[in-house]
């Protein structure tokens, strides 16, 4: 007896699959130094949508798909605090070097 496990459907794969471009392109925006302040708001904006769509429940989703976008917001946004508090800690470096 072989178990398999039915592949999401497509809304929910869509869905994960939009936010996951959106985590990826806000990592690359800042590892690169490339992101502004505006840039990063609006993806965050934008991944958060998902979750707001998820819980509205007026799309069906599997179970856990919900989380999982939570989740994926979540990261975003601790990604974002990280970005702000190196960008403020190079700031206070630079001025403390200036002083």
């Amino acid at each position: 007896m072989t178990l398999r496990l039915a592949p999401l459907p497509g809304l929910d794969t869509a869905l994960l699959l939009q936010q996951g471009e959106i985590l990826e392109q806000a990592a690359l925006m800042i590892e690169s130094a490339t992101a502004s302040q505006d840039e990063i708001e609006e993806l965050r904006i934008r991944a958060e949508e998902y979750c707001v769509l998820a819980d509205s429940g007026r799309i069906a989703l599997v179970p856990g798909t919900g989380a999982k976008l939570r989740a994926g917001a979540d990261e975003l946004k601790q990604l974002i605090r990280d970005w702000r508090q190196t960008q403020q800690d190079l700031a206070e470096e630079i001025a403390d070097e200036r002083a």
